[in-house]
């Protein structure tokens, strides 16, 4: 392998990472979303329910 080889694969593996990372971050975001949503339906669900029932 030569020397440019290796600086091109350091170049992929440290982008991997880059994009690793960012990938969680946005998977994390996506999962705080879904709960806040469900969170809202629940509220949105006791709500109508309590109306119902008055």
């Amino acid at each position: 392998m030569t020397d440019t080889d290796m600086l091109h694969m350091a170049a992929l593996e440290k982008r991997c990472e880059e994009l690793e990372t960012r990938n969680a971050e946005l998977e994390a975001k996506h999962w705080d979303e879904c709960r806040q949503i469900a969170h809202y339906e629940d509220e949105l669900r006791r709500a109508t329910d309590e109306k119902e029932c008055s």
